[in-house]
């Protein structure tokens, strides 16, 4: 009987708890409807109207079918151009999904050929008609030019397009990872420009496209839209990342990118400049260091404290030679110190390459050098770096910034597992554009992996960037003395 009673409690129990849960839960909708049906349009001028709505579904994971409205103020059928029409489905809770469609106007009565320009995403941004006559003696680039203003440079080859309707390709002036295809009805074109023959309704394109491989793509989306969306995480008043920080006013500073720090921190708010200089550990002097120098300021007070400390360990050595660094001073007598350290683990090895990219001069440098990347080919996995037990993103983020500093490609045949490098290995941590710190870790791990990762990532891309896969040294702000 007894048993009968508990066990007769234990199903109502159960029950209650799963009514509890049922009845007071709240879900929260925070997904956004689908729509289904889109494509760019093609009309010819003096076209009626069509139905926009014609085919276009949207759906919704909770509400199911919702409406679609649309926004056609853009658009103009009595003048050929291309022109933006908005599609937008809103749910019950407020989740929009919005999808922009090209709408192309077309001159049927005009002699002309069509000018697109085709953005990396695929996305057509610019689509003009551009009228001849067989009887105008003009350039094909003169034509096109007196419609749509093209920067060009002539050359003994033929002619250069740099830029289209003050347009120009991804990192235009600073890198030649991005350039214009040119296309002629959809089909690469075998001739330059100037040789292009075209017919009326001709679609000339100008792709925007790259030789980069896959994963080398895959890092730049992730640079640039970790910019975008997560600086503010890491550059702020209450709270700043230094090498986050250091990579950003890296890419600003070589023309990447087109931002202002200043309006994501103000340096006197920042909590380590409002503490007495003489009370900071070299790691947190460092830190002050690097604030200093992105700000331009004086280092005549950072030096003289730096030079009153000694290092306790060989790690803390590191960072006492990056921190001389900063200055533009050089310590080869600590250097020599630190190379007749034992290299502990792969961490320091990493901080280790670092710390010695300006000693290039100093006796036993390259057999130091030698025998350090011994150590880290010794300590690579099929997942990266393993340190302390682990395969981790972080030791393999530090390994990476040293190399990178000493001017090896972490992407070389000497540092592949299974023919993947270790910036292929860095990129399978990679979640959301944040970084876990364990391959099998749940979440990201946003405190300490992912700006590691994203910064080592910049050092990897500045150095790749330039022919012979050049160093660079996120920390190194002045030429050394």
């Amino acid at each position: 009987m007894k048993k009968t009673v508990v066990l007769l409690l234990l199903v109502l129990s159960i029950f209650t708890l799963a009514g509890c849960q049922e009845e007071g839960e709240d879900v929260t909708d925070t997904v956004a409807p689908v729509i289904s049906g889109t494509d760019d349009i093609t009309l010819v001028l003096g076209d009626q109207e069509p139905n926009w709505l014609d085919g276009i579904t949207a759906i919704d994971d909770i509400d199911g079918t919702v409406s679609v409205s649309i926004d056609d103020s853009n658009v103009d059928l009595l003048t050929p151009g291309i022109y933006d029409l908005t599609y937008t489905a809103v749910d019950d809770a407020g989740n929009q999904s919005i999808i922009i469609v090209n709408v192309i106007v077309e001159d049927p009565e005009l002699d002309s050929f069509y000018v697109e320009l085709v953005n990396l995403n695929g996305d057509i941004i610019l689509y003009e008609p551009i009228p001849y006559n067989f009887e105008d003696l003009s350039s094909i680039v003169e034509l096109i030019d007196a419609v749509v203003d093209l920067d060009y440079t002539v050359y003994d080859f033929g002619t250069m397009i740099n830029g289209i309707g003050g347009n120009y390709p991804k990192e235009y002036g600073v890198t030649y990872n991005y350039y214009y295809e040119l296309q002629v009805d959809g089909q690469s074109s075998l001739t330059g420009i100037d040789d292009v023959q075209y017919s009326d309704g001709t679609i000339i394109s100008f792709v925007e496209t790259t030789f980069m491989s896959e994963l080398d793509k895959k890092v730049d989306d992730l640079i640039y839209t970790f910019i975008d969306t997560k600086i503010s995480n890491y550059i702020s008043d209450d709270y700043m990342d230094y090498s986050v920080l250091a990579a950003v006013h890296q890419m600003i500073e070589k023309g990447y990118i087109d931002l202002s720090l200043n309006d994501f921190y103000t340096y006197s708010n920042l909590e380590l400049t409002q503490l007495p200089i003489t009370e900071l550990s070299i790691s947190e002097l460092f830190r002050l260091g690097i604030y200093q120098s992105v700000n331009g300021m004086d280092l005549t007070s950072f030096k003289n404290q730096l030079l009153t400390l000694n290092a306790s360990n060989q790690y803390e050595l590191t960072t006492y030679l990056q921190a001389y660094h900063l200055f533009g001073g050089v310590e080869s007598n600590l250097a020599t110190i630190l190379m007749d350290d034992p290299i502990g683990d792969p961490d320091f090895a990493g901080m280790a390459l670092l710390a010695l990219d300006r000693y290039s001069h100093l006796e036993g440098i390259d057999t130091y050098i030698t025998s350090v990347t011994d150590y880290i080919k010794g300590s690579l996995s099929s997942t990266g770096i393993t340190s302390w037990g682990n395969s981790n993103s972080a030791s393999t983020a530090t390994v990476i910034f040293g190399l990178v500093a000493q001017g090896i490609n972490p992407q070389a045949e000497d540092y592949q597992v299974d023919g993947k490098g270790l910036i292929d290995m860095l990129m399978a941590y990679e979640v959301d554009y944040n970084f876990k710190w364990l391959l099998g870790d749940a979440n990201a791990d946003l405190m300490f992996s992912t700006p590691q990762a994203f910064a080592a990532l910049v050092a990897y891309k500045l150095s790749r960037d330039v022919y012979g896969f050049t160093p660079t040294n996120l920390y190194s702000f002045v030429i050394p003395e």
